[in-house]
């Protein structure tokens, strides 16, 4: 997976702005930080934990542009 893709860290920087004590600024927060690998992890557990949640539904939404950058750039 290409989670720090320059199309991941477009949705992550947007997801930066929102207010800081915010589900999506923690996310941003939280991945930007994280290897590849530990970020691969983080998003697994956060879907399959946190099903039908906001913090479930932004992880699936990276995985899901992460496999568009990881198939783009094949």
């Amino acid at each position: 997976m290409a989670i720090h893709s320059p199309l991941c860290e477009k949705y992550l920087a947007e997801l930066s702005t929102e207010p800081t004590g915010s589900v999506e600024f923690g996310m941003a927060s939280i991945i930007r930080r994280l290897s590849e690998p530990r970020a691969f992890g983080y998003l697994t557990t956060v879907i399959l934990d946190d099903q039908g949640s906001p913090a479930a539904d932004i992880a699936a939404h990276i995985w899901f542009l992460a496999a568009a950058a990881e198939e783009a750039s094949a």
